[in-house]
Order: C-alpha cells, then structure tokens, then sequence
C-alpha cells in the first residue's frame, strides 16, 4: 500500500457559517412555555403547559407559590394524556393509563387534595374516554446517546410493569436563535411484545408516538467502495473492488444484521458505522440494530466485561439473578426480531450483550456469527466463570470471531473459530488528513486549546458521505487555563473505563515526567452519561475529577480533562483527529485491552506512542520500531520515562511515527477486515 500519512482524496476547506443549532426544548403556546421531553421551561402564570386536543393541561400555582411541573405531555391511542409530573419532594409519574392499580397508586402518592393533581386527573379523564389518571413515586435511571434519552421509571406501589420514556433530540424545524421547539417524545406503556404498535400522532411542533421496542435501528450511510483506491495499489484496489461485487451476488435476496448495544462510544460501534456502509455502497442489504435494556441489565453485561478482561468490576457475582435478568431481558428483545429476521439471513452479534440470542436465531432459520472483542492471554478464574455464563449461548453461534488468536476461548469448536482483528476507515472524520491550520482551528472551536489567531484556518472536516461540515459545539473542560497552542501535548483517547487506567495515566505524567520538557497531559473521552450501555462511565470521571482536583496547583495547570460532544459524532470524531494529530506523544495506559484502536488511529497519523504490552496493542507495535512498550502497567516510572524519551527525541518520534503508518496500510484497514468476514460468511452461510 502507498500513501502519505493520512493523506485523503480531497482535503477540507473552508465551508459558510452553520445555522443556528437546536435550542432548549419548549413550545410557546398562548404565551406560555410548555416544557420538552423530561425538560421544564418556567414562564407565565404556569408551571408548565400542553395543549391536547385544543385544551392546556398545566401544572398549578397556589397562592403565587410553584408546587409542581410537568415535565412532558403526549397523545395516547388519540386521546388520553400522558404527563410527567413533580411535586416538591414528592417525584411521581402521571400517565393516562386503563389499569386499577395504577390509579389506587396515583392519588396515595400526590392526594387529591392537591388542586394540580385533581385538575389534571379531569383533564386526562375528560379527554381520555374514561381511562384513569395514574401516578406513584418512582425511582428513574437515565441513559442518553447522540439521538435519544432513555429514563425507566418504576412506581413504588402496587404497579405491574415498568414505564419507559424514551425522549429523542430530533429536532424537526431549523429555528431562530430564543425561539423554542418541543422534541421527539416517545412513551412505551408496559413492557412485552403487547404493544408492539405505533401510533404517530401530532402534537404542536413534533409527533409523538407509542411503542416499546428495546430496538432501535442506526442508520447506515452508503459509502463508495471505491474510494480506497486513494490508499491501495492498483493490484489491491482492484482485487478488493472484484470481491465486494461478488460478495454482494451471493448475498442477493438476503439480510446481513449486525446486533450491539450502543451506536457511540467505543471501537464496536465506530466500525460498523463504515463496514456497513462500505457494504451497503456495494448493493448489500446491510442492517443495523442497537439493543436496549435498563441500567440492571447493563450492569450485568459491563460486569461480564471486566470479568473477560480478567478484573472484578464492581466484585458482585454471576448467579442465578443475573442469568435470569439476562435471559428475561434478551426474551423481550427477540420477540421483535422474530418478525424481522427471515430463513437464510445472515446476522453478526457482538460481544455479550447480544450473544444470548444466539439460540432463537439459530431456531429462526439464520446463520449466526458472533464477535467476541474482548479477552485475555492468560485467563484467570475470573475470565472462566464469565466463558462459563456465556457458554450455552456462544455455542449455538456458526462462527465465533475473536480479534486474537490468544483470546480464543478453551472448549469451543475449533472449526468455527476465526481470528480477524479490528480496522479503521482512513475517510472516517476521526481519521481523514487534517492540515495544520485545520487542527488548530477545530481545536480553537472546541475550547481546547487557547485562542489566539482566529483567522488562521476554519474548524472544517469532510463526514462520511464527502459532505463540508464545522465543528461548533464545545468540549466540556476541566482545566486551569486553556491548553497553550505551543505547548508539547501529551494524550490518552479512550472512554472514561477504569481498565483504561486514567488517574495511573495522570499521575505517571506529573510525578515522572519532567516540568522542564513543557509538555501538558490531555485526557479525553466522552461527554458524561453519552455511552449508554457503559453505567460505570460517570463514577470513571467523577474519580479522575477528583484526582486532578488533589494535585498541587502547579501540577493541576499541566493537566486538561476534556469531555467530548457527542451530539453528531462526525463532529465528535473531527475533534479527537484533530487532538490525536496535534499530540507530540499519543498513549494507551491500559490495565488490559482488547485490541486498542486508540493505537491504531494513532499510529495511521503517524504519530509516536507509548503504550501498555496487554491484548491487542502488542499486535500492532513493535518495541522500539512501531512505538514504545510498558510491560507492567502499572509501572509508573517505566512509563513516564518512555513519554520522555519521545518528547526529548523528535527525530527518533517522527521515525517510529512513520513506521506506524506504514504498518496501518498494511494489517488494518477496512478492505481487509470486510474481505476476511465476508469469506467467512461464505462459509457458514454459502
């Protein structure tokens, strides 16, 4: 393979001011501003308003005093409304709902002798068709990603199922800058697949509908495979070319389904936005589905996570309870897909969180693959108690892929064991060339760095489809001051996970890394709460917080803790670009890994490294040659000693960089892994 690092098929230029963006939701209705999904908006004489059917349904004020909100509002089946409610210190649910216990449920919660709670419940009533108001304390948890919020609440009384309101940012109108827009709600009454229904239906600006899928579909963009002959040779570039118009005839009549539990935040996820895309550009009917489930059962799977990786996490076990929510969970989730996936589909599930439907797939007359990209070398009793769990289900896969060879599980078939590691897409924005201007201006954009030329280039990235974009939203920052645009950078990409070892990063650079070098540490992962199927992300950065919260003031000014938007996650990926081809030094302390395409993004920039010898990464670096190597991690000293060596040594930094991408060009782009999977598909399915 040939190619400058990093180089595109067009590099970016300077595109027109963006419009203004979507604004805190609401909807101005007679004067008064009703409140968005799971969002209050005071204004007026009311807490909050909906109008339903021509009629305001509010919260109340007695005697000048606030005594409640609503907090949302919808049509129901056309008539009943659903409404959320809070009373000071009395947090409760109101919705239009037929069940008897609902309703005993509601008035013990608020009385009725609270005038709100007895003006809605007429309203509801009157317009509902006699169906009753119901409320009750809750406990909630809430979720959010780029292009949903998910809150589960609970009622403390006697109430038989849960309520799940799924808000979703979709904003539906382009408005001026003060103006308001209510978002899209969506409400799922009960749980099962008894209402598997929906039923759109208009309310002011936005639609709100009615189901309770624990699905929801990620778009896939088409992208030209031919775009790759800008970093292959002529010989690769056609032979990928001949392959992708085979594959796509044998796949003719047929769905290819990939199944994981977030469309953002981490490697998974990032790697099927291109494949798939990749695939559907090549005439293949290439689906993606994101699974659902509440904070119980994502923290059975991260709990299956850490013990993969050989750690602990959060030291609870893997009995019976967790089995039976992980089935009762998956159970509910395959009623859907019983209706969607047909005999001879193809479908891929990825890691734990999905392998469970493995034997109902299998019974639904699909071929099944499942990716595993975790692992360790060396199991330990942690690692086997967790195969144990999983076992039943893998073994009812036709394939099981694993990113290492050393990973590979004992006791599972070794005819259908495949190894084919993880790729990037070197057009995705988080990879695609970034001039210097370009860097420093998306940088500025994002408040990472100081802001001092403001006329030296435009925070512009292509996304995925070779459209022009911007970079406008802000990183969320904890810093002393902004991040000096002459400064050596330091840098860890990854998500807030405590097996990526963020305080032992943080440390190892103040403690042994020498101030006279200049350089600052960034640590960067994702806006809080933004990776939905990861409940441990917001403890993660609350210790971090607090780590850097503890060092001394001159120490504390080298060190930047940045949050990444995770609204458009092309803009996302243009941000971490654009730091990653900023850095002096890139590093990846991990305690353990399952392959690291923090690394890999690294090294196709060319970029010096300075990482942990755990899973994957040792793949990809070769000591003194590819990038420097930590044997133990948590060996402080040795790693910030190597971090000096490259920051003293830029001739020596710029020759392993240049290493590193040739080794990129050759194992771990995208032709190759789409290349290995649909041969392996080939052979499960034919």
């Amino acid at each position: 393979m040939t190619s400058p690092p990093g180089s595109p098929a067009g590099e970016p230029g300077p595109v027109p001011p963006a419009g203004p963006g979507p604004t805190p939701a609401g909807l101005v209705a007679s004067g008064v501003v009703v409140a968005g999904p799971l969002v209050v908006v005071v204004a007026g004489p009311l807490v909050g308003a909906a109008v339903v059917g021509g009629v305001v349904v509010a919260g109340a004020l007695v005697a000048g005093v606030v005594v409640g909100a609503l907090v949302g509002a919808a049509v129901v089946e056309g008539a009943a409304v659903v409404v959320g409610w809070s009373a000071p210190g009395v947090p409760a649910l109101v919705v239009g709902c037929a069940t008897p216990a609902w309703r005993s449920a509601a008035m013990a919660a608020v009385g009725t002798a609270h005038p709100s709670s007895t003006a809605i419940t007429k309203a509801a009533n009157s317009r509902g068709g006699g169906k009753a108001l119901l409320t009750g304390p809750v406990s909630g948890e809430q979720r959010q990603s780029n292009t949903w919020s998910v809150l589960t609440i609970r009622a403390t009384g006697q109430t038989p199922n849960p309520l799940t309101l799924r808000a979703r940012p979709d904003w539906k109108h382009r408005l001026a800058p003060g103006s308001h827009a209510l978002g899209f709600l969506s409400v799922a009454l009960g749980s099962g697949p008894r209402r598997s229904q929906t039923r759109p239906r208009r309310l002011g600006l936005t639609e709100v509908e009615v189901a309770d899928s624990l699905w929801k579909d990620v778009a896939v963009t088409r992208l030209d495979p031919r775009r790759f002959d800008a970093v292959l040779d002529p010989a690769q570039g056609g032979r990928f070319l001949r392959w992708v118009e085979q594959a796509a005839d044998r796949l003719e009549g047929r769905r290819l389904w990939h199944l994981n539990s977030t469309e953002q935040g981490g490697g998974v996820a990032e790697m099927l936005q291109f494949l798939l895309g990749y695939l559907a550009g090549a005439g293949i009917d290439a689906r993606w589905a994101v699974l659902g489930g509440d904070e119980r059962f994502f923290e059975v799977t991260k709990r299956l996570h850490n013990l993969l990786h050989g750690h602990p996490g959060d030291g609870n076990g893997l009995d019976r309870p967790e089995r039976d929510l992980y089935q009762q969970t998956l159970q509910e989730a395959v009623q859907e897909l019983r209706q969607r996936v047909a005999p001879g589909d193809v479908v891929f599930l990825h890691d734990p969180q999905t392998v469970g439907l493995a034997p109902t797939l299998k019974g639904l007359g699909a071929s099944v693959i499942w990716s595993c990209h975790v692992g360790v070398d060396h199991p330990n009793e942690l690692v086997t108690t967790a195969w144990e769990f999983l076992r039943p289900y893998v073994q009812a896969a036709d394939a099981y892929v694993f990113s290492r060879r050393a990973y590979c599980w004992e006791g599972l078939d070794p005819g259908r064991l495949a190894v084919i590691a993880p790729c990037i897409d070197a057009f995705a924005p988080k990879n695609q060339f970034l001039d210097r201007h370009s860097i420093d201006a998306i940088l500025q954009a994002a408040g990472i760095l100081e802001h001092r030329d403001p006329d030296r280039g435009q925070p512009a990235f292509h996304r995925l489809d070779g459209s022009r974009a911007r970079v406008g939203r802000r990183a969320d920052l904890l810093q002393e001051a902004p991040l000096p645009t002459s400064a050596p950078i330091v840098l860890q990409v990854s998500r807030w996970d405590r097996l990526k070892d963020h305080v032992g990063v943080l440390h190892g650079f103040v403690d042994h890394v020498a101030d006279g070098l200049g350089a600052h540490l960034v640590l960067a992962g994702p806006a809080a709460d933004s990776v939905r199927d990861d409940p441990e992300g917001t403890e993660v950065l609350r210790q971090v917080q607090q780590a850097w919260s503890s060092l001394p003031g001159f120490k504390r000014a080298r060190v930047h803790l940045a949050c990444l938007p995770m609204d458009d996650l092309e803009e996302n990926g243009a941000i971490v670009n654009a730091l990653q081809r900023r850095a002096d030094v890139i590093v990846q302390k991990s305690l353990a890994e399952g392959f690291g395409l923090t690394v890999t993004e690294a090294m196709w920039k060319a970029r010096p490294i300075v990482a942990s010898q755990v899973g994957g990464i040792q793949d990809q670096i070769t000591h003194g040659h590819s990038g420097l190597l930590v044997p133990d991690p948590t060996d402080l000293r040795s790693f910030g000693g190597a971090v000096r060596k490259l920051l003293a040594d830029p001739e020596r930094a710029l020759q392993m960089g240049t290493e590193a991408h040739r080794r990129v060009c050759e194992e771990y782009l995208a032709p190759r892994r789409l290349t290995q999977e649909m041969e392996l598909i080939e052979q499960v399915a034919g």
